[in-house]
């Protein structure tokens, strides 16, 4: 059995996706016939013991050399500088057995460790202004780092292998891609959607919007198509679900929940904010259709969960959102409110039928399988690369 360390520092559900994309990949992993790799989780000494509840049943191994800018890390940092490896992460890894780091970064161009650095997306090159120039900056630097240093670099889709080859070829040549799946649990495991009424406090129909709330999810064109439906006398209700922070624009949900209330549709758009997993479940899987409208995505995993439960799922038009193809998918331009609208029209006026009911059944007994093969892809990488290092 091959050891995988994986250096996950969430402290807190900032990130929803992040937590999400660890938790499908250790839980096909741990679902996978005849398993040749074990998931090592590697973490601070604080992590929330709720967060690492999510990478069940991987080991934990918590340490203070992974502390962000403890003592430890800055030491760290120092000798692959001078070094040009990290002989005390290296020293831990050995010690427990873990022949390669992934979607962690790098140890230095001469560790003797392989590595598996993951780089989601490279949203900074279609929309930097979503970014300070200090973020721009230490994003390029860190997958300049990846591409110089590790044993190979991961990637969510072809689209991120294409947005790698433009600013390094070589590096997207040799990268690795691993499109994710998403776990969802049974229909008969989710709450009602009447007692997701009585918990949430709505009522009747709804489309299902589960983004965070960052700019570049576009909450702001489902709002503009809404306005545009009530004008026509055609009010439908959407239900959002997220983090409501963004670290780069802090004022952006506020300022979302203001427009919405001056166009007239704060009754049509309606924010729940973080809600439990099997909740979120819940709500995607009673929804008339799930929306994404989002400018930017590495791979989404709001995507994944409607296929996954095969929902609709009526979504921008972007290269990986096309990649991803998801099968009852309805595409528009995300600049283009007028098209949304008449898809969430369309859609509004055909409640769930037997078709869909086929379409849900399918995506269950379907899913087992898609999840191996997410899970055998990434073994087989694991393998390739633990291989090609030297004894």
């Amino acid at each position: 059995m091959i050891r995988v360390g994986l250096l996950l520092l969430f402290t807190d559900q900032g990130w929803m996706g992040g937590l999400s994309y660890f938790r499908n990949l250790i839980g096909a992993l741990y679902d996978l016939p005849d398993r040749q790799i074990e998931p090592v989780v590697i973490t601070t000494p604080s992590a929330p013991a709720q967060i690492l509840a999510n990478f069940a049943p991987a080991p934990i191994l918590r340490s203070r050399l992974v502390v962000p800018g403890g003592v430890l890390w800055k030491c760290r940092r120092f000798l692959q500088q001078g070094l040009g490896r990290d002989p005390l992460l290296e020293r831990l890894l050995r010690r427990e057995g873990i022949a390669l780091l992934s979607h962690s970064g790098t140890l230095g161009r001469r560790s003797p460790v392989a590595t598996l650095p993951w780089i989601p997306d490279f949203q900074e090159l279609h929309y930097p202004e979503f970014f300070s120039a200090a973020e721009r900056g230490a994003r390029r630097r860190s997958a300049a780092q990846c591409c110089a240093t590790a044993t190979a670099v991961l990637l969510s889709s072809e689209a991120a292998r294409a947005d790698l080859a433009s600013i390094n070829p070589d590096c997207a040549g040799r990268a690795r891609v691993l499109p994710f799946v998403a776990s969802v649990p049974g229909l008969s495991e989710l709450p009602s959607v009447a007692e997701l009424e009585s918990r949430h406090g709505f009522s009747g129909p709804y489309f299902h919007l589960p983004n965070q709330f960052w700019a570049h999810k576009n909450h702001g064109i489902v709002v503009e198509a809404l306005r545009l439906l009530r004008a026509r006398g055609q009010p439908v209700q959407v239900l959002a679900t997220g983090n409501p922070r963004d670290h780069r624009q802090p004022g952006h949900y506020e300022a979302l929940l203001q427009s919405a209330a001056a166009a007239g549709a704060g009754s049509d758009f309606r924010s729940l904010g973080l809600v439990s997993y099997l909740d979120l479940m819940g709500l995607m899987a009673g929804a008339r259709a799930v929306l994404n409208p989002s400018l930017f995505e590495g791979w989404s995993t709001t995507v994944e969960e409607a296929k996954s439960l095969g929902k609709p799922v009526i979504l921008s038009d972007l290269p990986v959102h096309r990649e991803q193809n998801p099968p009852a998918g309805v595409f528009f331009d995300p600049r283009d409110p007028v098209t949304l609208a008449a898809h969430l029209a369309a859609a509004w006026a055909c409640p769930a039928g037997p078709a869909d009911a086929e379409r849900m059944a399918l995506a269950a007994q379907t899913l087992r399988e898609r999840r191996r093969e997410f899970a055998g892809r990434f073994q087989d990488i694991v393998l390739d690369l633990a291989a090609s290092q030297p004894a």
